[in-house]
């Protein structure tokens, strides 16, 4: 897969529902991070009760976000490492919740696999293989969207952002199966 040129392009890759990956406060830190970087893009791609998406895709019509955050819906599986490695970031914002801090998101080795950067809530046993500005950009675990968009923004400006998505994919080689 040829790299294309840095976009500010964020994806999400998982199921949109519950709030399990805190969707509702990743849109909320879109919106306020647009107000810096304007051309900023998320990409959810995956699926979720009606009901919750069509919530999630109200938050973004209330913020004016149609241009900045594009429902992709359910993918082929065969599809999701070209679309994660099309994308500058990958995203995972997990909520406070007992799951998300006793857990550990198996997304996350898929998204190191990618060579992109990652950020993440440094949550459950993340820490324990990621190092924040070294594998991988931390969000403070129960951060509120003004938190996670400051790592965005931190992320965006970061100049090592590549280096970072390739230490990631180290870590993922050397410590997932």
């Amino acid at each position: 897969v040829q790299l294309k040129k840095k976009s500010n392009e964020f994806t999400y890759v998982g199921f949109m529902g519950d709030n399990k990956d805190g969707l509702t406060d990743l849109i909320k830190a879109i919106a306020l991070t647009k107000k810096t970087i304007p051309e900023i893009k998320l990409n959810l791609i995956g699926s979720g009760p009606k009901s919750e998406i069509f919530k999630l895709k109200e938050l973004v019509n209330s913020y004016k976000l149609n241009k900045n955050v594009i429902f992709f819906g359910t993918k082929p599986i065969e599809q999701i490492p070209k679309l994660l490695m099309s994308s500058d970031y990958l995203i995972l914002v997990r909520p406070f919740n007992n799951t998300s801090n006793a857990g550990f998101p198996t997304k996350l080795g898929e998204y190191l696999c990618s060579k992109r950067p990652v950020i993440i809530t440094n949550c459950g046993e993340v820490d324990k293989y990621l190092e924040n500005y070294k594998s991988a950009y931390f969000i403070n675990y129960g951060a509120n969207y003004q938190e996670i968009s400051s790592t965005i923004i931190n992320a965006i400006n970061h100049s090592e952002s590549e280096a970072i998505g390739k230490r990631g994919f180290q870590v993922a080689k050397s410590s997932f199966d």
